[in-house]
């Protein structure tokens, strides 16, 4: 083997070995979840909450509210041990820029958005099952599609609280990349730059919207470290996975 050869093949083990372990944690945090889950039926911690619920008040919908939180604290806190673990992989891997206030903060953000989103959805289906109790699961589904739906249309700005999310300024690459939504049929509407370099390394490109709209997030770690026809190869790509949102697509940037 070259020595010319030798960093690219060292990049592409050590980008293997990551991919491997992030898999394994990633399986490993959703067991964890469960196991979480399962434990708080198992150990009648919610004939506790919902004691306790009902001596705070009679209002049925703050009821379940209490009942939530309890839940979440225990899911939050069987998770926290892997994505501390992911943490130290992205540390390891020099794929994480961010220190461990930063980290912790974002943590702290994103674990309330996850009370947030999965208090709605609870009130929704306990609410739609009171109020129609012949079909209340088509409601509450309905319901909870509607909720997505506007999850996925105020994406930039939930990402915004994480990161600056501002319109791609890169005129060449905005039009290449609105030809090809033209092209797909797709309504792209605004591209957006997605700034998360002071944080990581990772480059990532992520299409949200249903439908004919959609928008594209493209990372400016992305932009920096690949030519334009990658980017829109890998936009491509991703436009023609799934109908809401993306997974992103994970690269290590050019050396």
């Amino acid at each position: 083997m070259s020595p010319t050869e030798t960093p690219s093949t060292e990049r592409q083990n050590a980008g293997r070995a990551f991919t491997k372990r992030i898999r394994w944690a990633g399986e490993f945090q959703f067991l964890s979840f469960f196991l979480g889950i399962a434990g708080y039926g198992s150990l009648g911690l919610h004939q506790r909450a919902d004691a306790f619920a009902r001596a705070l008040t009679h209002n049925f919908y703050l009821q379940i509210a209490f009942c939530w939180v309890p839940l979440w604290v225990v899911c939050t806190t069987c998770t926290l041990p892997v994505n501390c673990y992911i943490f130290h992989l992205q540390r390891k891997f020099g794929l994480a820029t961010a220190g461990l206030r930063d980290w912790l903060w974002d943590s702290l953000k994103a674990n309330a958005l996850s009370l947030i989103l999965g208090g709605a959805l609870i009130e929704i289906a306990f609410a739609s099952h009171k109020t129609f109790p012949s079909f209340g699961w088509i409601c509450a589904g309905l319901l909870s599609s509607l909720l997505f739906l506007g999850i996925t249309r105020s994406l930039p700005w939930i990402l915004s609280l994480f990161y600056p999310v501002v319109p791609l300024g890169d005129g060449s690459l905005r039009e290449r990349l609105a030809r090809l939504a033209k092209k797909a049929g797709i309504r792209a509407g605004t591209i957006y730059e997605w700034r998360v370099s002071g944080r990581t390394r990772q480059a990532s490109a992520l299409i949200t919207g249903v439908g004919a709209a959609r928008r594209i997030l493209l990372t400016d770690t992305l932009i920096s470290g690949f030519s334009e026809e990658e980017v829109e190869a890998l936009v491509a790509m991703s436009s023609a996975t799934l109908p809401f949102t993306t997974p992103q697509k994970d690269f290590c940037c050019k050396a």
